[in-house]
């Protein structure tokens, strides 16, 4: 059960991290996943393209919604603590991890891959949002409720910071 809720973890991350990046919703000034980004990444990282994509969107995605929640007692998608970034990384590291490449073909299969994820509509809440305490993380609540949040804010054009706190 740990292993799917952190491949759900990982995918909300690339999803997310995808649809706010520049070329998408405009969140955060990056565009790390794409057809012109593997052509910048593979002559540098060759073998680790997906993770050099995935630690570029991480970063670029933390750095804003550490702006806008503050950091401290609060985790959001991008910030976790530590046990469970570590657990993400190894994931993604072990080559174990695939990614359904069609997702990422364009805006509108990413957003509607974050979409299945949620059972419901929730109204965007702008700004941050919290959304639990930090035991319930690793949970598909958790998991369900970061999606609302992203795919409200996202479908309204709005930017949503949901997190928790410890």
């Amino acid at each position: 059960m740990k292993k799917k809720i952190l491949s759900d973890f990982l995918i909300m991350r690339l999803l997310v991290g995808y649809l706010g990046e520049k070329s998408q919703f405009n969140w955060w000034p990056t565009t790390f996943i794409g057809s012109s980004s593997n052509l910048f990444l593979s002559p540098v990282f060759p073998r680790t393209i997906l993770l050099s994509q995935y630690h570029g969107i991480l970063e670029a995605a933390r750095r804003l919604h550490d702006e806008r929640i503050g950091v401290g007692s609060v985790f959001h998608l991008f910030r976790l603590p530590e046990t469970h970034e570590h657990d993400l990384h190894a994931l993604i590291s072990d080559g174990d991890f695939s990614l359904p490449l069609d997702t990422f073909a364009n805006k509108e299969s990413a957003f509607a891959a974050l979409q299945k994820s949620v059972d419901g509509d929730t109204a965007p809440n702008e700004g941050p949002v919290k959304i639990g305490n930090a035991q319930d993380i690793m949970t598909s609540v958790a998991i369900r409720d970061f999606s609302r949040c992203y795919v409200a804010a996202f479908g309204q054009g709005v930017t949503s910071y949901p997190y928790f706190v410890s």
